[in-house]
């Protein structure tokens, strides 16, 4: 009779638990986002910089600033409000 190995064989890694439902749209697919999932109907990954504005330093204005790019592909952004240039991160 042969003998069984069975026992010495590794345990079978258990499946990874779906993950729960979005809050919001009910989607379950998920990306990675600095070790945080979330969801990619309500948020999608995105291939570029997030440009945040800064507040003006001339006026305060924290709207968007306007983007003026050059032939040489510098840019150049400005106070929507006062249209001083502007810093932004």
């Amino acid at each position: 009779m042969p003998y069984d190995y069975s026992e010495f064989a590794p345990a079978v890694p258990a499946a990874a638990p779906a993950p729960r439902p979005c809050a919001r749209c009910g989607g379950t697919e998920r990306w990675q986002d600095r070790g945080v999932l979330r969801c990619r109907q309500c948020a999608p990954p995105r291939a570029y910089a997030v440009v945040i504005p800064l507040a003006c330093r001339a006026c305060g204005s924290v709207s968007r600033p306007d983007r003026q790019v050059y032939p040489d592909g510098s840019v150049l952004y400005r106070c929507a409000a006062c249209h001083r240039p502007r810093g932004v991160s």
